[in-house]
């Protein structure tokens, strides 16, 4: 049989849509449900809100589910049932679905540096395919955080309140969920570092221009010595072929004048190459005390940035300071309590074979809650118990008392108005006094005699703990106390009800 009322409630649209470039083009879609091993066939009926775009489908299928290519626009459809023999078992209600144009945007082109001024930052980018309501991001992929902006005049600019500098990657997100991300990271500088960068660009252009000037001119200067060098050559020259006819003398003046000249020429070269490397030398020292500077601005930011973070550290412990003396620290709830209880050794036989089975004890308590958390309370307690055992024979009179000293840690869980289950455990010290007194002083009967043991202890217990009051509190519990006694470790079970004040 089909089962009837699991049917139209479990009714499921999935539309697995794909990414058309053109809003006329069909997508595949794919409508399922849940389904009947024991159904037959299934009839769906598919209509349009717009009857006049799109004709109304009836088709059947053996599947829970069927596949479409629908084109864009608002359907509903409802799924009729058949049982095995052929019968109409059961109909759904119809069932409304929108079938959208999803299209993935694709990033054209986008600035590799911006500088933000103030964390503020407006990015140039061409997006093609981009939507209304699509969503812009910028992604750290050091840090994976991610920051949105605005798309303005729809893929054209993007904008980002705040962006710290760093490496970005740009990410663009249609409503339907397609989304793009650049290749490429982005690199935003502050708009110090930014105006730092572009002076020391400025500085080096400057340092360029001047050393190409220097050359320029050092170039035309030499240029200008050669010439007039190969012109006082030409003179020469044409004065030697003048003179041709003159004596052996003035060949040699002439020589030694063309010496004078070489010699001349070879200090002047001289002296120009020294000019040259004593402005190459200029130029380097130049360039390090520029790198110096720079490197001392550096350091003088950095130094800048610390103070400034050292006081933003110092405004915050003076402002945790005022705080705490406006808000001073308040008590939390300290409870007073003393009552009786009962004392009975719980597994040594010495005690009861000594002084008896268990006596009353007399104890006191004081609790300090500090901690509150929903249904629950932690806090610690401290106190101690004394209990006296006495037992009378017919030579002498034993008497055993316990005194418990003890720290506990203390959880509490509200069960009902004002009233908390209580369980705790702790460690302390247990101090044990024996004193024996004979009653007959006849031969062989020995002299009265008293001690005392001081001894570690474990605790633990739960109570019941009522506050019918403001200023009044009453537990009921049961402790148990093991005494880590050397000769006779026992154990001590303690049912009490106390009484006591609330502060």
């Amino acid at each position: 049989m089909v089962n009837k009322k699991l049917l139209p409630a479990a009714l499921l649209a999935a539309l697995a849509l794909a990414q058309p470039h053109a809003q006329k083009k069909n997508t595949p879609q794919k409508i399922e449900w849940v389904g009947d091993e024991n159904a037959l066939k299934y009839e769906v009926e598919l209509r349009s809100d717009s009857d006049a775009l799109f004709e109304p489908i009836e088709t059947e299928t053996t599947e829970p589910y069927l596949a479409l290519s629908l084109p864009v626009g608002s359907y509903r459809y409802r799924v009729t049932v058949y049982d095995f023999l052929g019968r109409k078992a059961d109909v759904s209600s119809w069932t409304s679905f929108v079938v959208e144009r999803r299209v993935k945007p694709e990033i054209v082109a986008a600035n590799d540096s911006v500088a933000a001024a103030d964390g503020s930052v407006e990015i140039p980018i061409e997006v093609s395919d981009v939507e209304e309501n699509s969503v812009v991001e910028m992604i750290n992929p050091a840090t994976n955080e991610t920051i949105k902006g605005n798309l303005v005049i729809r893929g054209v600019r993007a904008q980002f309140d705040e962006l710290p500098p760093g490496e970005w990657k740009i990410r663009v997100t249609n409503p339907g969920g397609e989304s793009v991300e650049a290749p490429e990271s982005i690199r935003v500088s502050s708009k110090a570092e930014d105006d730092a960068k572009k002076k020391a660009e400025e500085e080096e252009r400057l340092r360029k221009e001047r050393a190409e000037k220097e050359k320029e001119e050092e170039i035309a200067r030499l240029k200008d010595m050669f010439e007039k060098e190969r012109a006082e050559n030409e003179r020469l020259q044409k004065e030697l072929l003048a003179a041709a006819d003159s004596t052996k003398t003035e060949k040699e003046r002439l020589s030694l004048e063309r010496e004078r000249l070489k010699n001349e020429r070879f200090d002047k070269e001289k002296a120009d190459r020294d000019e040259r490397e004593r402005l190459e030398r200029e130029r380097k020292e130049n360039e390090k005390a520029e790198k110096a500077e720079l490197k001392r601005q550096e350091k003088e930011r950095l130094e800048r940035e610390k103070a400034e973070k050292e006081e933003r550290e110092r405004l915050e412990k003076e402002a945790k300071r005022k705080y705490k003396e406006e808000h001073p620290y308040k008590p939390k709830e300290i409870t007073v309590l003393a009552g009786l209880g009962f004392a009975a050794a719980s597994y040594d036989g010495t005690v009861s074979e000594t002084a008896g089975n268990g006596a009353l004890s007399f104890d006191a308590r004081v609790s300090y809650i500090p901690i509150k958390a929903g249904n629950f309370r932690f806090g610690a307690e401290a106190g101690a118990w004394r209990s006296a055992f006495e037992k009378e024979e017919r030579f002498l009179t034993a008497r055993l008392a316990f005194t418990g000293i003890d720290a506990k840690a203390l959880a509490q869980m509200n069960v009902f108005k004002n009233g908390y289950v209580s369980a705790k455990a702790g460690f302390g010290l247990f101090m044990t006094e024996k004193e024996i007194e004979y009653t007959s002083h006849d031969e062989g009967v020995g002299q009265p005699a008293s001690e005392t043991f001081l001894d570690a202890s474990f605790c633990a217990g739960v109570s019941l703990f009522w506050i019918p009051m403001t200023h009044l509190a009453v537990e009921a519990g049961l402790d148990f106390t093991h005494a880590a006694i050397s000769s006779m470790p026992t154990g001590f079970i303690l049912p009490y009800i106390r009484l006591g004040l609330r502060i």
